[in-house]
């Protein structure tokens, strides 16, 4: 991964080669014929820059895609995106409080080692009916495995114990605060502890849910034998509670904190595919950020393990596809195939394209057939797990509001690296309104790069791809009032010399991905004209 410092003091001019403090720009790496530009997003390496100045995915993005959905990790195993299913891990005073006294959780005025406050749960009264507990209740599948985790540090008080509610009320684990272990696991519950130092621990527990709401939370207990009520006096720290699925391959780490924590409010949280990882024939690699524009339904039931079974389908463009050495056979509305996997893991994911009668379609499985769907359209998307019911992940969006792109006067170049599945994409469309933008776009296996001002539409068409899945690009395009051009894979187009002016998009929401299915591995944008050198350069 590229290291990339801080800029300095001393960044001056906004056109042309940019020093900083006597120096070179760090983002002088992103240069082409010796334009260093102001917006950098390398999705691959999770370096960003805004105005010359280092910033981050959050700071420089609007993301919309709040479902589960999944990714490949580095090490190859398909996983869930990071997310958060329990919400206001950072305000526990809004979780549901039980016990006696009903005080409000306070702010304890510290922060856990992950920097993020801790409220007080305190028990003041003693007796054996007298307990605090405090839960929050996320919808979870019957039978799926989760994880629910939750930052605790003793104060004060006689009582060593703490309850910890998972799968639900009636099945609890103990902790020993004293010893820093668990002394008591619930029935078909698993536990691990984080020592993380100051006498904070981080406390883990994976189980598969057993009703469709399940508990994350923690209480105080005087024993480890199931009893709620505690002698009186205690005071603990809590904080930072998270519940994510666990099955597939687990989770990946969100990037920005390392771990598994996914800071949530009043609702949960579905972070961005950030560091989604490809096969290059050879080994995993980094792709950058995934962004699946159009939603998408595993029609399937319990998809892990494939069982023979039949769907309605209509008349329209259909993909199956599956990882593993069995097979499925069609009958019905289509005898398209059949499919034969050639092997587990994503790296051996077959698939099949068909258009089937309105009818109903028999899958006949054979062998081992995992992790399969089908889906409406003619490319295979990312993998929707499904239990007892269809599955549906909703479409993503990523965008750079206006204010953070570049202004520019007449002109404006642009350079995409990435990867895309189908035969049509449109990976960049800044647009003020429909008559006035800038757009680079794939179709008919080649290249379209447009600006249109006031009505009038100029575009240069060139290079070549072969549709099919994770198909690489690198694409650049420069943009004027007297001009536009594109390059692709180093092979500069023919500059049309025809178009009179050039939009003002300044303040409009530059859009990633608009249609297609897209890998992004890297953005460069910058307020002037890098050339055919540089676009040639840049691609």
């Amino acid at each position: 991964m590229r290291s990339i410092i801080s800029p300095l003091d001393g960044f001056s001019s906004p056109f042309g080669a940019r020093r900083l403090g006597g120096g070179v720009s760090p983002f002088a790496l992103y240069a082409a014929n010796g334009f260093t530009p102001p917006l950098v997003a390398d999705y691959k390496n999770e370096v960003y820059a805004v105005d010359g100045v280092a910033s981050t995915f959050d700071d420089m993005h609007t993301y919309a895609g709040a479902s589960l959905k999944t990714m490949v990790d580095s090490d190859g195993a398909l996983k869930w995106a990071p997310h958060n299913l329990q919400a206001d891990s950072k305000d526990i005073s809004n979780w549901i409080n039980s016990g006696d006294p009903l005080d409000t959780p306070t702010l304890s005025g510290n922060t856990d080692p992950k920097g993020v406050p801790t409220y007080l749960l305190a028990k003041g009264t003693s007796g054996a009916a007298n307990f605090r507990y405090l839960k929050n209740n996320t919808t979870t599948i019957v039978g799926v495995n989760y994880t629910t985790e939750i930052t605790v540090r003793y104060v004060a008080g006689s009582t060593p114990y703490l309850f910890l509610p998972w799968p639900n009320d009636t099945r609890l684990s103990f902790f020993n605060t004293t010893t820093g272990a668990f002394t008591r696991n619930a029935a078909g519950v698993t536990t691990s502890v984080n020592d993380l130092g100051g006498g904070y621990y981080r406390l883990k527990l994976v189980a598969d849910a057993i009703s469709i709401f399940s508990n994350n939370g923690v209480g105080l207990s005087g024993l480890d034998s199931g009893i709620y009520a505690c002698a009186g006096d205690e005071i603990f720290e809590v904080s930072a509670g998270v519940k994510y699925r666990s099955d597939l391959g687990g989770m990946v780490n969100n990037p920005d904190t390392g771990d598994s924590y996914v800071p949530t409010t009043d609702a949960a949280v579905y972070l961005p595919r950030r560091g989604n990882h490809k096969w290059n024939g050879t080994a995993w690699v980094n792709a950058g950020l995934k962004i699946e524009s159009a939603q998408a339904t595993n029609l399937l039931l319990n998809s892990g393990t494939l069982a023979t079974q039949s769907k309605t389908v209509a008349a329209v463009a259909h993909t199956l596809h599956f990882t593993g050495t069995g097979s499925v056979t069609l009958t019905g509305a289509s005898t398209a195939g059949p499919l034969v996997g050639t092997g587990t893991g994503e790296e051996n994911r077959v698939s099949l394209t068909f258009t089937p009668s309105a009818a109903s379609l028999t899958l006949t499985v054979s062998g081992t057939v995992s992790a399969a769907q089908l889906e409406v359209g003619s490319v295979p998307s990312s993998y929707i797990p499904t239990n007892g019911a269809a599955a549906t992940r909703i479409a993503q969006t990523s965008s750079i509001a206006g204010a953070k792109v570049p202004a520019y006067t007449d002109t404006v170049s642009i350079a995409l690296k990435g990867d895309m599945t189908g035969a049509t994409a449109t990976p960049v469309q800044w647009q003020a309104d429909a008559s006035n933008l800038i757009k680079q776009s794939a179709a008919s296996s080649t290249f379209t790069f447009a600006q249109e001002t006031a009505g009038t539409l100029d575009t240069v068409v060139g290079g070549s791809f072969t549709a099919g899945v994770n198909t690489a690009f690198n694409i650049a395009s420069r943009h004027g009032s007297t001009f536009i051009n594109g390059a692709v894979s180093g092979s500069v187009l023919t500059v049309n010399t025809t178009p009179t002016a050039i939009a003002d998009l300044s303040g409009a929401a530059f859009e990633l991905t608009k249609t297609g299915t897209m890998n992004v591995a890297q953005l460069v944008v910058w307020p002037e004209d890098i050339g055919d050198t540089g676009t040639d350069e840049a691609s």
